[in-house]
């Protein structure tokens, strides 16, 4: 994987979480998408849209995210830690605290 193509990924994944903060869920739904295709590994784009389906109800869409974030990492993806709260995040862990 190229350098930009990982920058991308976190700067849609930042503006994915700027757009959820200022209230717009299906923007930020795209930037998180949009992070995903730049870079199907990234953790904290993944994590943010399980968070996102989760805050909207979307627990199946959510949990399949989970699991595709955890399968790689050997985590469990029913650890509540994961999405305290279903908080959307861009710090350098990402949503639940880890990275």
């Amino acid at each position: 994987m190229y350098l930009y193509e990982c920058a991308n990924a976190e700067i849609y994944n930042l503006r994915g979480v700027v757009s959820y903060q200022l209230g717009y869920p299906q923007e930020a739904y795209e930037e998180f998408d949009n992070a995903l295709k730049a870079d199907a590994s990234n953790t904290k784009a993944r994590l943010n849209i399980a968070a996102l389906y989760r805050a909207f109800g979307m627990d199946k869409l959510a949990e399949a995210e989970l699991v595709r974030v955890t399968s790689t990492q050997g985590l469990d993806p029913r650890d509540p830690a994961l999405l305290p709260g279903a908080r959307v995040s861009g710090g350098a862990t990402g949503a639940g605290g880890r990275r």
